[in-house]
């Protein structure tokens, strides 16, 4: 009984201590897919658990480019590299994709009628981008992220984040 009281004190108090140095963000980005060859818009959180390692979660529409709509959903890890001359920050992306694909087929006679087919993609991400800290609440990320799946893009964009 003693070392359950124990081992739940230890939990309790490196849970304190990782919540009281970690860091909320949340934000809004921009950026353009290749193959996608659409621009799209994120939503994006951001946890930062200590100055190195952090995880992140999106969520990007892209606009409908040819009767076909994607959106990607993203969970990755970054970290932080180096310290770029007290600028910002040079950090790496790895993480998982999901990629959804939905086409519209239009139909070309009245009794055909139209219709969507929808295929989904689970790929890998790997890339970086720099974090630049406009004030102590708001920072601007540049960011490169190769997704590597059965369609696989690059997406070159910017994220602008404010932490709570």
């Amino acid at each position: 009984m003693r070392t359950k009281q124990l081992t739940i004190i230890t939990l309790l108090l490196l849970f304190t201590s990782i919540a009281g140095k970690a860091q909320i963000k949340g934000g809004l980005g921009l950026n353009y897919a290749t193959d996608i060859n659409s621009i799209g818009i994120s939503i994006n959180g951001q946890y930062d658990i200590n100055k190195k390692l952090g995880a992140t979660a999106s969520f990007t529409y892209y606009f409908e480019n040819s009767n076909v709509n994607w959106y990607a959903f993203d969970f990755n890890a970054t970290y932080n590299l180096m310290e770029i001359g007290g600028m910002g920050k040079l950090y790496g992306i790895g993480g998982l994709n999901l990629t959804i694909v939905k086409v519209d087929v239009l139909g070309y006679y009245d009794w055909i009628g139209d219709s969507s087919t929808t295929d989904t993609n689970i790929g890998l991400n790997i890339g970086g981008g720099v974090n630049f800290d406009i004030t102590n609440k708001i920072s601007v990320a540049p960011e490169t992220v190769l997704t590597i799946s059965n369609g696989s893009y690059l997406r070159i964009g910017a994220r602008v984040m404010y932490a709570f």
